[in-house]
């Protein structure tokens, strides 16, 4: 029975944290670093004729290798975008999805980053979670690299802001104007100017993070209007 109640309660700590302040200079999502078949599925800049075909009426690499080769050219260039905007001191919160590369990738990945990262987990971060589980062994990444859990309900300079890789109709005061930022969708979820809440992913962004003062500028220009009964006036 007590083996079973620290379970619930390791996985309930693992899914959610609150009543924290955060620092957020950038925030990124879904950057699939080493992975072929995301330049397809979101038609990042990388395929040339005769590259794909149709197989089973999907788009899929016609080589494998090619697919792989491209995907390392398209890490280079997020690096370089990355790097050309995000200083070393900056923070920098990651909605989930980092890399389909393995453990060697990840470590090469934060090594070169620049920032400070805060990480939510996304569907497709096996590669991150396995190396979470390693990362005292490199104390050059730990210093700069804090992995947190599915959700995260923060203040960030005076707004209330939800963090999670997944977006959300309703959230905790979302009917008092907090925020709610979230991936996953790649830009095929369109945005409500109704809501207080927008897709991260850097799909949506120019394959770029998007600084704060961006998701200032983007919550500006949208009105709330109440999605269930709070908010609503009866």
């Amino acid at each position: 029975m007590i083996y079973m109640i620290t379970i619930i309660v390791f996985r309930i700590a693992n899914l959610t944290h609150s009543d924290m302040e955060g620092i957020m200079d950038w925030v990124e999502s879904d950057t699939h670093y080493y992975h072929p078949n995301i330049i397809l599925y979101c038609n990042r800049p990388y395929v040339k004729e005769g590259d794909t075909e149709l197989q089973d009426g999907q788009t899929r690499w016609k080589q494998k290798m090619t697919g792989r080769i491209k995907a390392a050219e398209m890490t280079e260039d997020l690096i370089k975008y990355h790097n050309e905007l995000v200083k070393p001191e900056d923070t920098v919160w990651h909605l989930g999805d980092f890399t389909f590369g393995g453990t060697p990738e990840v470590i090469r990945l934060l090594r070169r980053l620049n920032g400070n990262y805060k990480f939510i987990w996304g569907n497709h971060d096996k590669p991150l979670r396995d190396f979470s589980a390693i990362i005292d062994h490199y104390p050059d990444i730990k210093t700069r690299v804090e992995f947190l859990c599915n959700m995260i309900e923060t203040l960030i300079e005076d707004k209330e802001v939800t963090l999670c890789h997944y977006p959300m109709k309703v959230w905790n005061r979302s009917h008092r104007s907090s925020w709610s930022l979230y991936g996953h969708c790649h830009g095929t979820l369109p945005d409500d100017p109704n809501s207080m809440s927008f897709d991260c992913g850097i799909d949506c962004h120019n394959l770029r993070p998007i600084p704060f003062s961006k998701v200032r500028e983007i919550m500006s220009k949208k009105t709330y209007k109440p999605k269930d009964h709070h908010g609503r006036k009866t």
